[in-house]
């Protein structure tokens, strides 16, 4: 029964000269159903019968199967549209997706300039993204690192040497300022820092810079759960970024406590 309704219903393109997408459209089902009805990977329900056979009473349609040859070459036109009409169909949907990413970025750059409190540290990024693995490198550049020594009660060597590894290209997700966070927030970081990646691969080649915030928080060399806001710009152009670090003095500010 199947085969014989998979039948019925290519045929019943053929004559009207329709695409799935076209009859689906006009009977009253999905087009993925069209397909899979014609393909045999889907049996119709009673109701679907119904539909059809309905719609082919309202035609002046002789859908027996034919050797004419003619008819086989619109069979094969057909299937050349269908073809044609769904990459049209999955181009629409990329250019959608690509529209809603674009809309995230350009949002997320109309925010450039909201956090109007001067950070308590700021340091330069350099890095690195390969995007068959989404795997990133970074080199935390020159900064004031005797500012994040004092707050968080580490000597300067030990932060800019031990943590931030000044200089040295090293993976995001193995890098040792994460010793600094508590576990959670590490995998918390590494975490948005892949999402954010993955969510701009489709659009990077359109945009050359992206800014986003998230707090997050350290932990003291006593053990002490240091709470801070951190903005983070990024240029993909010339693969450089700035990291500001708000701590709490100032998130009451920000509205973020």
């Amino acid at each position: 029964m199947a085969t014989e309704f998979s039948d019925k219903l290519r045929m019943l393109r053929v004559q009207l000269r329709v695409t799935q997408r076209e009859l689906a459209s006009r009977i009253g089902i999905s087009p993925g159903a069209i397909h899979k009805y014609e393909n045999n990977q889907m049996k119709p329900t009673l109701r679907t019968i119904a539909k059809v056979e309905e719609f082919i009473n309202q035609q002046d349609l002789d859908l027996e199967l034919s050797t004419d040859p003619n008819q086989k070459v619109e069979v094969t036109d057909m299937q050349v549209r269908d073809l044609i009409d769904s990459q049209k169909e999955t181009i629409e949907l990329q250019r959608e997706k690509i529209k809603s990413l674009q809309a995230k970025v350009n949002q997320a750059e109309n925010v450039t300039g909201t956090l109007n409190i001067k950070a308590d540290f700021s340091a330069p990024v350099e890095f690195s993204i390969n995007f068959a693995t989404l795997e990133t490198q970074i080199n935390y550049g020159d900064a004031d690192y005797k500012i994040l020594a004092n707050k968080l009660g580490y000597t300067e060597d030990e932060i800019k040497n031990n943590f931030f590894c000044v200089g040295q290209y090293i993976a995001y997700s193995e890098h040792p300022i994460h010793n600094l966070r508590h576990q959670d927030a590490k995998a918390g970081m590494v975490t948005t820092a892949y999402n954010v990646i993955k969510s701009l691969l489709k659009v990077i080649a359109n945009i050359t810079s992206y800014e986003f915030s998230l707090p997050t928080y350290y932990l003291h060399k006593d053990g002490t759960r240091i709470d801070t806001f951190n903005n983070y710009k990024v240029n993909f152009l010339t693969k450089t970024a700035t990291w500001e670090c708000h701590f709490n003095d100032d998130l009451n500010a920000l509205g973020v406590n």
